[in-house]
């Protein structure tokens, strides 16, 4: 399904709690800019205990398609820039793409508690799997 179907799910207040979690997580699949623990570790930090709060869900869901908008039009900037550039005869892109990963583009001074929060949702996972 798309972002925009698991979306509305998210937004629908008369589904439970659990299926609305689910098509955030569902969301995050399809678009997770810091990776899937990574995107989530995010969200929370940003908006709270999304999981059972439903307005922080909600927000997480802005949040997520906020990002998501900003990034679709860094690649259609990106696209109109490597067509001139191919035009002129350039094979190699000559900057950052939106594709990098460099931790500036990616969440600013957030990033090294990202990178904590997905370490910590690993180690969880790990345990859970032993």
């Amino acid at each position: 399904m798309s972002f925009a179907v698991h979306a509305r799910k998210v937004r629908d207040a008369s589904l439970p709690m659990r299926r609305r979690v689910s098509a955030l997580k569902s969301c995050v699949q399809l678009f997770r800019p810091y990776g899937h623990f990574g995107t989530l570790a995010y969200l929370e930090l940003e908006v709270g205990p999304f999981q059972c709060d439903d307005e922080a869900l909600v927000r997480a869901l802005e949040l997520l398609e906020a990002r998501r908008e900003r990034w679709k039009a860094a690649v259609a900037a990106f696209a109109e820039v490597r067509r001139a550039e191919k035009r002129a005869g350039r094979r190699t892109p000559s900057g950052p793409t939106p594709f990098s990963r460099r931790e500036d583009l990616v969440a600013g001074a957030r990033w090294q508690e990202i990178l904590t929060a997905t370490r910590r949702a690993h180690r969880l996972v790990a345990g859970h799997r032993r």
